[in-house]
């Protein structure tokens, strides 16, 4: 079914050209249909989700690749783990500093201590979301997220522009801002049809939250308890090879590197620093498991040997 594109509703446009001149008038009426009489909430989760669809089909994300089957397997670990984590950072043990705190300066977590409750408290709304069953929602609720940290952690850099070099700005965000962005992008990859959405997932997933918490705030103390992180992270690694999905392990370790990223990027850093690197070089090595992620992301949504093409109205 063809259709005049540029009446669709801009959700429904962000299709690739040829997915809307097949598909793109019934696209638009089940979209219009959606959020006709729904409420605001309802109305934004939907356009989220349509365009959501939309981009991960421009970007080749579609269900028979193994990157959006990881990132699906990954998703509930993310909100987990995204949720753990921050709970951990605004409701600390006794003796636990979270990574890029000074309290003598008002900073919380690499953030300013407001910036650093709301984007805390934000991150936990995505595993909210997905214990009631609103995966479109949560998947907004975590680009939010992500977005608002990367807004705090800039927020301080501006006024201080001036004085410091791009390679700062590269370095301000490797441990406080594109973790988050990853772990967004995740969740953004993730196709909707792929998802555990049984009430039996959903319901461990506060467990795999509370676990995240006690590691990371046991974690963040000095001395030994440095590597708990670590050590729980080669656990659960180790781990998800029992689970019958054989890409499973990977997806554990997508989600958990960015946790590793914020708990270890400073120490490494000054580490290698004190070992005589120049501050660019240990910028750069910093960044090596971000960059390592994204071009295993990359490698592995190649198109299947064989594979045809994906169905047109693959779930979202």
């Amino acid at each position: 079914m063809s259709a005049d594109t540029s009446r669709l509703p801009l959700p429904v446009r962000l299709y690739p050209r040829a997915y809307r001149q097949a598909n793109g008038a019934e696209t638009a009426a089940t979209y219009a249909d959606a959020v006709a009489g729904a409420r605001l909430p309802a109305r934004i989760a939907e356009a989220a989700g349509v365009t959501g669809h939309a981009l991960r089909m421009r970007a080749r994300l579609t269900s028979e690749r193994t990157f959006p089957r990881v990132a699906a397997l990954a998703a509930p670990l993310v909100v987990a783990v995204a949720a753990g984590q921050s709970a951990a950072q605004l409701f600390r043990l006794p003796g636990s500093t979270p990574p890029e705190t000074l309290d003598g300066l008002g900073q919380l977590a690499g953030l300013s201590v407001t910036g650093a409750w709301i984007t805390g408290l934000l991150w936990c709304t995505p595993l909210l979301a997905v214990l009631a069953g609103r995966w479109s929602l949560a998947k907004v609720l975590g680009v939010v997220a992500a977005v608002a940290v990367v807004v705090a952690r800039l927020a301080w850099f501006v006024p201080r522009m001036a004085t410091l070099l791009p390679d700062h700005l590269a370095s301000l965000l490797l441990n406080v801002g594109l973790p988050q962005l990853m772990w967004a992008g995740l969740l953004v990859a993730a196709p909707r049809d792929l998802l555990d959405t049984s009430r039996a997932g959903r319901l461990l997933l506060p467990v795999a939250a509370l676990v995240t918490y006690v590691a990371a705030a046991v974690g963040w103390q000095e001395g030994w308890r440095g590597a708990v992180l670590l050590v729980g992270a080669v656990l659960a690694f180790a781990l998800g090879f029992t689970h019958r999905e054989r890409l499973f392990p990977v997806a554990v370790l997508f989600a958990v590197l960015p946790l590793l990223i914020v708990s270890y990027t400073s120490p490494v850093t000054l580490f290698l620093g004190e070992a005589g690197l120049s501050y660019d070089a240990t910028v750069a090595v910093s960044a090596l498991p971000l960059i390592a992620a994204v071009v295993a992301g990359c490698l592995l949504n190649r198109r299947p040997r064989g594979a045809g093409s994906p169905p047109a109205g693959s779930a979202r």
